[in-house]
Protein backbone atom coordinates (compact mmCIF):
# COMPACT_ATOMS: atom_id res chain seq x y z
CA UNK A 1 0.00 0.00 0.00
CA UNK A 2 3.08 2.22 0.10
CA UNK A 3 4.23 2.35 -3.49
CA UNK A 4 5.27 5.04 -5.94
CA UNK A 5 2.67 3.66 -8.32
CA UNK A 6 -0.03 5.36 -6.22
CA UNK A 7 1.58 8.70 -7.10
CA UNK A 8 1.42 7.74 -10.78
CA UNK A 9 -2.26 6.84 -10.45
CA UNK A 10 -2.94 10.16 -8.69
CA UNK A 11 -1.13 12.06 -11.47
CA UNK A 12 -3.17 10.21 -14.09
CA UNK A 13 -6.42 11.04 -12.30
CA UNK A 14 -5.47 14.72 -12.01
CA UNK A 15 -4.44 14.84 -15.68
CA UNK A 16 -7.73 13.32 -16.80
CA UNK A 17 -9.63 15.84 -14.73
CA UNK A 18 -7.60 18.81 -16.04
CA UNK A 19 -8.14 17.65 -19.63
CA UNK A 20 -11.84 17.10 -18.91
CA UNK A 21 -11.59 13.44 -19.84
CA UNK A 22 -14.12 11.05 -18.37
CA UNK A 23 -12.52 7.62 -18.15
CA UNK A 24 -14.38 4.59 -16.90
CA UNK A 25 -12.02 2.72 -14.61
CA UNK A 26 -12.09 -1.05 -14.47
CA UNK A 27 -10.96 -2.39 -11.10
CA UNK A 28 -9.88 -5.86 -12.16
CA UNK A 29 -9.81 -8.34 -9.31
CA UNK A 30 -7.04 -10.71 -8.45
CA UNK A 31 -7.49 -14.44 -8.67
CA UNK A 32 -8.52 -15.08 -5.07
CA UNK A 33 -7.50 -18.74 -5.07
CA UNK A 34 -3.98 -17.95 -6.26
CA UNK A 35 -3.41 -14.99 -3.94
CA UNK A 36 -4.76 -16.95 -0.97
CA UNK A 37 -2.20 -19.62 -1.84
CA UNK A 38 0.56 -16.99 -1.95
CA UNK A 39 -0.48 -15.65 1.43
CA UNK A 40 -1.79 -12.25 0.32
CA UNK A 41 -4.86 -12.02 2.52
CA UNK A 42 -8.35 -11.02 1.44
CA UNK A 43 -8.04 -8.11 3.89
CA UNK A 44 -4.93 -6.73 2.14
CA UNK A 45 -6.54 -7.14 -1.27
CA UNK A 46 -9.63 -5.31 -0.01
CA UNK A 47 -7.43 -2.42 1.15
CA UNK A 48 -5.98 -2.24 -2.36
CA UNK A 49 -9.39 -2.26 -4.05
CA UNK A 50 -10.71 0.31 -1.57
CA UNK A 51 -7.83 2.67 -2.31
CA UNK A 52 -8.28 2.37 -6.09
CA UNK A 53 -12.00 3.00 -5.70
CA UNK A 54 -11.68 5.92 -3.30
CA UNK A 55 -9.09 7.72 -5.44
CA UNK A 56 -11.27 7.42 -8.56
CA UNK A 57 -14.33 8.51 -6.59
CA UNK A 58 -12.46 11.49 -5.06
CA UNK A 59 -11.81 12.77 -8.58
CA UNK A 60 -15.40 12.19 -9.67
CA UNK A 61 -14.75 9.26 -12.01
CA UNK A 62 -16.95 6.24 -12.52
CA UNK A 63 -15.56 2.76 -12.12
CA UNK A 64 -16.48 -0.88 -12.40
CA UNK A 65 -15.57 -2.71 -9.20
CA UNK A 66 -15.21 -6.44 -9.82
CA UNK A 67 -13.68 -7.51 -6.52
CA UNK A 68 -16.62 -9.84 -5.88
CA UNK A 69 -15.45 -11.93 -8.85
CA UNK A 70 -12.18 -13.11 -7.23
CA UNK A 71 -13.42 -16.67 -6.77
CA UNK A 72 -15.81 -17.03 -9.69
CA UNK A 73 -15.08 -20.10 -11.83
CA UNK A 74 -13.86 -19.35 -15.37
CA UNK A 75 -13.56 -15.63 -14.64
CA UNK A 76 -9.79 -15.98 -15.02
CA UNK A 77 -7.81 -17.81 -17.66
CA UNK A 78 -4.80 -18.17 -15.38
CA UNK A 79 -3.51 -16.43 -12.27
CA UNK A 80 -4.13 -12.92 -13.55
CA UNK A 81 -5.69 -12.71 -17.01
CA UNK A 82 -9.41 -12.56 -17.56
CA UNK A 83 -10.93 -15.69 -19.03
CA UNK A 84 -13.94 -16.04 -21.29
CA UNK A 85 -16.39 -15.38 -18.46
CA UNK A 86 -14.41 -12.35 -17.27
CA UNK A 87 -14.31 -10.75 -20.71
CA UNK A 88 -18.02 -11.33 -21.30
CA UNK A 89 -18.77 -9.60 -17.99
CA UNK A 90 -16.45 -6.64 -18.67
CA UNK A 91 -17.71 -6.21 -22.24
CA UNK A 92 -21.31 -6.21 -21.04
CA UNK A 93 -20.61 -3.65 -18.30
CA UNK A 94 -18.70 -1.32 -20.65
CA UNK A 95 -21.53 -1.53 -23.19
CA UNK A 96 -24.11 -0.76 -20.49
CA UNK A 97 -22.06 2.17 -19.22
CA UNK A 98 -21.62 3.84 -22.59
CA UNK A 99 -25.15 3.10 -23.90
Amino acid sequence: MKSKEWDDYELFLKTCKELELKPYFIIVPTNGFYYDYLGLSKEKRTQFYDKLESMAKDHGFDYLDMRQKEYEPYFFKDIMHLGWKGWIYVSKKITEYYS
